[in-house]
């Protein structure tokens, strides 16, 4: 899309390598900055933050002070260091583990009222209150959000998708959103099809893994799994038309 012409992007999930999810409760500004200084030195120019849920929010009408203000300091980081950063929203699971916000209680995050009146209220928050930094080059949902908890329907899936996703470009009318979807989208029927997604995104996220699939038997250095992350991206960039 236009909005990523102008330079070829490479980026990296992070998560810092002696804290992991504990990113934020362990805050190290300088260990942090040393590692975003690392990666930059590898060609990297985009990381994509994580705001672990139970971090940001950790009660429904709650946005933590403190984690907003660890937030400020990572956006410091990337204006001293040149880095982008792609905040990543509602973070229940991450390489095959799940977690989850106490307050949940059971509800559906897709369909429930009261956990989209509280997820809306986050990504609210976010959207006006950096609609106008440079250091986030776009913004993104959740990575993987049916490994976490599953849709009933797609039609719920659409909702969830579409609601949040125009609540945030209603306050920041400039930098794109998207989902971390997967190859479930496109292997089964996991209700987050490339195709309903598209109608709030204004870019599709392909997560593809060959050792995540049976039809990658070959090594991960073969040329079928080698290939296959970038066929799935664009099977999933022409399902969305």
């Amino acid at each position: 899309m236009a909005k990523f012409a102008d330079e070829f992007i490479i980026g990296a999930n992070y998560w810092p390598r002696n804290h992991g999810i504990e990113m934020w409760k362990e805050w190290n500004y300088d260990e942090i900055k040393s590692e975003f200084i690392e990666a930059k030195s590898l060609g990297i120019n985009v990381m994509r933050i994580n705001l672990f849920w139970e971090d940001f929010q950790p009660k429904p009408d709650v946005i933590s002070e403190e984690a907003v203000k660890k937030f400020d300091e990572l956006i410091k980081i990337c204006h001293e260091v040149d880095m982008k950063i792609a905040p990543t929203f509602f973070v229940g699971h991450m390489s095959g583990e799940n977690w989850d916000v106490p307050w949940r209680e059971g509800r559906n995050i897709y369909s429930d009222s009261f956990m989209l009146r509280y997820q809306i209220k986050l990504v609210r928050f976010f959207a006006e209150r950096y609609k106008d930094e440079s250091a986030i080059l776009f913004w993104d949902l959740s990575n993987e959000p049916d490994n976490y908890v599953k849709a009933e329907s797609r039609h719920d899936a659409w909702l969830w998708n579409y609601v949040l996703s125009n609540e945030i470009k209603k306050y920041d009318k400039n930098r794109p959103v998207t989902l971390g979807i997967h190859q479930a989208s496109l292997l089964t029927d996991n209700n987050f099809y490339p195709e309903d997604m598209q109608e709030g995104n204004d870019f599709l996220c392909m997560h593809a893994y060959p050792i995540y699939t049976d039809t990658c038997i070959d090594p991960v250095n073969s040329i079928r799994s080698t290939y296959m992350a970038p066929f799935a991206s664009k099977l999933t960039q022409a399902m969305g038309g």
